[in-house]
């Protein structure tokens, strides 16, 4: 193979498939919902101190999130982010939703998945039932 040639494989399959990734995060953030969530629950940094649930599997509106989402519930609310946060956080800021927020709450059961279905600005987040137990304590208050 000529050298020119391989030099601008090994320089374009990076940036091209960098772009391809970064807009089916995109994409998946608008449709999903996490882009709307975003607009009013982002925060820049969350605390060390969680006690994150990682590599979990849930439903942000249309978009299924498989081994990709960290989960940690406090006083303040439910914290949800991506990770590992270089390959998933594009358009995908961590958030903090309070548990005031929450508008609607039930449990719902798919074939392979058991979890609990939070309504929050018209987004539907689906979580592991096990994970949501002390939330739903907390909002059924």
């Amino acid at each position: 193979m000529d050298v020119p040639v391989l030099a601008f494989i090994l320089v374009a399959f990076p940036l091209a498939f960098t772009a391809i990734w970064s807009l089916v995060l995109f994409i998946c953030s608008l449709v999903g919902g996490w882009h709307r969530l975003a607009a009013t629950y982002s925060i820049e940094r969350d605390p060390a101190s969680l006690d994150w649930a990682t590599w979990q599997r849930g439903k942000i509106g249309l978009v299924e999130m498989k081994s990709t989402l960290w989960i940690a519930t406090a006083d303040e609310g439910l914290y949800l982010k991506t990770g590992p946060a270089f390959v998933f956080r594009f358009m995908h800021p961590p958030l903090l939703i309070p548990w005031n927020k929450v508008t609607g709450i039930e449990d719902v059961n798919r074939i392979f998945f058991s979890g609990t279905a939070l309504v929050v600005d018209g987004v539907t987040i689906v979580l592991p039932r096990d994970l949501m137990q002390e939330a739903k304590s907390r909002i059924e208050r």
